[in-house]
């Protein structure tokens, strides 16, 4: 049900964001999507959707973040922001406020690993058995001490 709730908003925020720039970009006098009786099929058949409003929030690059997708700009990888919604149970709200993220920045990581879900979760069970691994060949101090 998550899932299909976080693209629901998504498309929602893009439909919204969308109409803002048709407006924005309409020639004065002229009418925008939405303000007529237009069929929103013929008007997307005219006018082509931005696409670069999703795709410039997350960036992949080499060397950053271990070549992870990330939010544009920020060392915070697709796959945390999927770890503190999906398994620690944080809205995007709580995300945005405590990263200092726009809400867009969380939802657009969100869809991405939707989008990507089966790749992003093998490289959550990878680093968590890299993780065991090493706790099997490094023993805690602690653990050492308290013995």
């Amino acid at each position: 049900m998550r899932p299909r709730l976080a693209l629901a908003v998504l498309c929602v925020i893009l439909a919204l964001a969308r109409r803002a720039t048709d407006q924005a970009n309409a020639p004065n006098g002229s009418v925008a999507p939405g303000d007529n009786d237009m069929d929103q099929t013929t008007y997307q058949q005219t006018k082509p959707i931005p696409t670069e409003t999703l795709e410039g929030r997350i960036e992949i690059t080499p060397g950053v973040a271990g070549g992870k997708p990330r939010i544009a700009g920020r060392r915070i990888t697709v796959q945390n922001v999927a770890i503190w919604h999906e398994w620690l149970g944080r809205t995007a709200d709580e995300i945005a406020t405590e990263y200092d993220l726009t809400l867009a920045d969380v939802h657009a990581a969100l869809a991405y690993y939707y989008a990507h879900q089966e790749e992003i979760d093998r490289s959550i069970r990878d680093s968590e058995r890299f993780a065991e691994a090493l706790r099997a060949r490094t023993p805690s101090k602690l653990a050492l001490v308290a013995a």
